[in-house]
């Protein structure tokens, strides 16, 4: 018999989570197709079977899936897809294709100085002075270990530069990796201080604001859904005399930054997707030092937490459950280097105008969603061979929002700290790819105040 459903069918035939049938399966073979530059050992390392192996029927379903999961996750295939090529007799066949990404790519962006496009829309009325124009280019997978190498430049009012490489599987196992990056940007818009929750900027015709980040960071991946990363940056932070004559404690202390910035990360990932995941969980934990006695006078210790849960109920519907926690101790009054709630998306829906400064948050963002509409449009032929289809998807949702900042220096330009926030509203999601989002959503927070919204990869 010969078996080519796609695979979310042949788990509906499974039984429930946990339960198992009596039934052992063996595979007799694997069979891996689509790639050109990819190591073979490289996928095989990523899948949760091979071939001679004998599980029961469902947990053999679930390492199907499984191992979809972690080919999307390494970002190295633009589609995957495992089939069952005949199952008679307790014996089976499994086929693996894959589609890779290109070579090298380019992109062009562009790059706000406002901390969200809400800010930007509301306060900034899309300005196109705040507008900075990126390009980059990139080299992905080239020697077939999974390496990236990545320059990007942007150019506008703000001016930065970046090289990096990324080489995750150095050794045989595939678990050690290693990644070297460096960044130099000078700034004319940037956040100068706080007032009433609103972050004020700076908008000067020189360029008063230079930064330089030298990093060398090393992984170890025990297993496909597992890392473990640790990162040592040297930083160099430098702003003109007349951004301290604002804002004394633009650097706390300090007239300038210059220090060591250490990093200790740990990340779980085990859902569908890197980028809009609709099931699985994922989990990150950080702890950075920022200065170390023997080299500089900086000294900030943070601890920050992120856990997300997603799940799929009904046909078609899902939810989204994910948790912010930081804890942080010293450079209290330094504005750059203590941002709290209100930056990229640490924050409440319903608060995205406003910026608490503090030292410890508690965030909780939830949602439940309809998958309204998905159509799959056919690739046009030049790019066919890495894309099959260019799928667009709509889904409506319900969302809900808590937390808090809490801030010990009891700073009269922050009401907003050291109280509950909440906020709820309605929203669209569209999803180009099953990779970058853009979100639409009407909020009201618990000062009644309501208002549209707008999230690129929310």
């Amino acid at each position: 018999m010969l078996i080519t459903a796609p695979l979310r069918d042949l788990q509906a035939q499974a039984p429930a989570f946990g339960e198992r049938v009596r039934q052992q399966v063996v595979i007799d073979s694997v069979h891996i197709s689509g790639y050109t530059r990819t190591q073979l050992s490289l996928i095989t390392s990523l899948l949760e079977f091979k071939a001679g192996d004998t599980l029961y029927l469902d947990r053999l379903l679930l390492s199907l899936e499984s191992s979809r999961f972690h080919l999307y996750r390494s970002r190295l295939f633009s589609e995957v897809g495992i089939t069952l090529l005949y199952y008679r007799a307790g014996h089976t066949a499994v086929e693996v294709s894959v589609r890779e990404k290109p070579l090298v790519s380019g992109s062009v962006s562009l790059q706000l100085a406002d901390r969200n496009v809400s800010e930007w829309w509301k306060l900034h009325q899309f300005s196109l002075r705040r507008i900075t124009a990126g390009a980059g280019i990139f080299a992905n997978n080239p020697f077939g270990g999974g390496e990236q190498f990545s320059a990007y430049f942007e150019t506008g009012f703000n001016q930065a530069g970046s090289v990096q490489l990324i080489m995750p599987h150095l050794s045989s196992d595939y678990k050690w990796g290693v990644e070297i990056k460096a960044a130099l940007a000078r700034k004319r818009i940037f956040g100068l201080q706080y007032l009433n929750n609103r972050l004020i900027y700076n908008e000067s015709e020189d360029f008063a604001l230079h930064e330089k980040v030298y990093s060398l960071a090393l992984s170890f991946r025990p297993a496909a859904e597992y890392l473990v990363r640790t990162s040592l940056s040297l930083r160099s932070t430098r702003a003109e005399e007349e951004v301290l004559a604002q804002n004394p404690f633009f650097f706390g202390l300090h007239r300038e930054l210059h220090y060591l910035r250490g990093v200790l990360e740990f990340q779980m990932n085990q859902s569908d997707h890197f980028r809009y995941p609709l099931n699985g969980s994922e989990l990150s934990i950080s702890l950075a030092q920022s200065g170390f006695s023997l080299f500089s006078d900086v000294n900030l210790t943070e601890l920050r937490i992120k856990g997300s849960l997603y799940q799929k109920w009904f046909p078609d519907w899902y939810t989204r459950h994910q948790i912010k926690i930081r804890i942080s101790r010293g450079e209290e009054r330094n504005f750059f280097l203590q941002r709290a709630f209100g930056f990229g998306q640490e924050l409440v829906r319903g608060y995205e105008l406003f910026v608490i400064s503090g030292q410890h948050y508690f965030i909780s963002n939830n949602e439940i969603k309809w998958h309204a509409v998905g159509i799959d449009f056919l690739s046009p032929q030049s790019i066919s061979r890495f894309f099959r289809s260019l799928p667009v998807d709509v889904y409506l949702k319900m969302l809900v929002d808590g937390g808090v900042v809490l801030n010990s220096n009891g700073d009269l330009s922050d009401p907003l700290a050291n109280k509950a926030l909440f906020g709820s509203g309605i929203g669209i999601d569209l999803v180009f790819l099953n990779e970058y989002a853009f979100s639409v959503a009407y909020t009201v927070n618990n000062m009644l105040q309501k208002g549209i919204y707008l999230h690129l990869n929310w």
